[in-house]
Parts: C-alpha cells; sequence; structure tokens
C-alpha cells in the first residue's frame, strides 16, 4: 500500500475533496470522493464513478503532451475503501494570485498559458465548462496548472447545471449548450478579473 498522510482539507466540492497531503515524503495534492454518511450505494458509486473518470481525462492530456495541465503523481488511482487520486503540490490558486494583486504584463502570460493548455484539451475534443480562478492552480514555480476536471464526467452521467455562475456563458445558462466557446467565454472572463480583480458579472 503506497504511503500517504492525509493533511489539511483545502476545498470541499460537490463531488470531492481536495487536501493537503504527504506522498512519499513529498507534499502532494489528493482528491477524495465527497461521500456523505449513510449515503445510498448509488450514489456512493456515482461519486467514485466520476472521479475515476476525471482522471482518466487528466491522464489522457497528460499522454498528449498538454502543458500547464497538473501532473499525476501516481499512475493510477489508488483504491482503498474509495479511489484517491494523487496529483503534484500547488500551493496556490489563480484566485490567490487575483485576491493579491499582479501586474498586466504577468497576468497576460498567465492567460497566454492557460489558453495553450485550452487548445490542446480542445484538439482532444475535451472541454472543460467550469474555468474559473479555483480550478487553476498555481505550482512552486508560479506556472498556471488547470484542475478539477470533474464538470465533465459529470455532464456524462446527465447531471445539469454544473457550472459557476458568474463565469458561465448564457447560451449555458439558458439552454445548457457547452461547446469549446464555452471555455473560450470563461477564459475572457478570468483575463478580465486578473486586471479588474472582480469578474463583470457577479452572482446575487
Amino acid at each position: 500500500m503506497e504511503e500517504i498522510k492525509e493533511g489539511q482539507e483545502i476545498y470541499r466540492g460537490r463531488f470531492s475533496i481536495i487536501k493537503k497531503a504527504l506522498y512519499r515524503g513529498d507534499y502532494a495534492i489528493i482528491k477524495i470522493p465527497n461521500i456523505p454518511p449513510n449515503a445510498p450505494t448509488g450514489q456512493r458509486e456515482l461519486v467514485c464513478e466520476i472521479l475515476l473518470r476525471e482522471f482518466e481525462i487528466i491522464k489522457k492530456l497528460k499522454e498528449k503532451g498538454c502543458s500547464y495541465i497538473i501532473d499525476i503523481l501516481h499512475p493510477e488511482p489508488i483504491i482503498r475503501e474509495y479511489p484517491i487520486l494523487i496529483f503534484e503540490y500547488c500551493p496556490k490558486t489563480l484566485r490567490d494570485i487575483i485576491d493579491y494583486g499582479i501586474d498586466e504584463k504577468t497576468a497576460l502570460d498567465l492567460i497566454h498559458k492557460i489558453t495553450i493548455a485550452i487548445e490542446c484539451m480542445h484538439k482532444q475534443r475535451i472541454i472543460h465548462g467550469d474555468l474559473k480562478p479555483e480550478n487553476i492552480l498555481i505550482d512552486i514555480n508560479d506556472t498556471p496548472k488547470i484542475a478539477d476536471f470533474n464538470a465533465i464526467p459529470a455532464r456524462e452521467k446527465g447531471i445539469k447545471e454544473f457550472y459557476t455562475l458568474e463565469y458561465a456563458p448564457p447560451e449555458l445558462i439558458e439552454k445548457e449548450i457547452i461547446d469549446e466557446k464555452t471555455d473560450v467565454w470563461q477564459i475572457g472572463v478570468i483575463m478580465y478579473e486578473l486586471i479588474e480583480k472582480k469578474a463583470p458579472i457577479q452572482s446575487r
């Protein structure tokens, strides 16, 4: 059994929990399913399936040479009572960068790298659909890494309204239409926020 020491919880989402951890003596990020206590078997299976499918997507992107996608530290999910995904440790998110403030040149460099990743994803016919500052991690070298791809398997399972309102284009909100232009819209919102420190559309 691989040595993993779970640490502080970083983020809790609809289907997964992200924690800081020690893996083989180094810092890492682990992602585990968010399974409520006493959840029925069907719900447990759905959450685990979404997590495993997310891993497949990230692994495919890495195998295709896509840059600026979060790095996988262990080549397969570790299966205990639930699957555990192990990723590189990134100490910050783009949200932290926005809150702290950066100059325009640095902001444009970050956006350029993010668009390189998105272009590679789209060549593989993979649409993220939930790009936002919290889903773009910043590694120890201040390089952006796109993460949190579980919106894709959630859509594949027919789960609707899996997006963040402030970053969703009108056609996604009104008609549940999602395509490559969805990611492009979201990058535009992120770029605006990097400069202005707030999203152009505020949810109520």
